[in-house]
């Protein structure tokens, strides 16, 4: 089953991050677990990145 489409609002946030009121939260997509990044949107953007890519690596992918 496919993933449900993001919102215009939230499509240019990278994959495994999501809105949490006025802050964000990223999805470790290996362990299902939620961490808040109670910083603006730009800083969590950019940690969400890093996360993603930092995984990736780990992945051999």
């Amino acid at each position: 089953m496919a993933a449900k489409p993001r919102t215009p609002a939230t499509r240019k946030l990278p994959p495994n991050l999501y809105p949490n009121g006025k802050y964000w939260r990223y999805r470790n997509p290996i362990t299902g677990l939620m961490t808040s990044i109670n910083r603006p949107i730009e800083e969590a953007i950019k940690l969400a990145r890093a996360a993603n890519a930092k995984l990736s690596a780990a992945d051999g992918g």
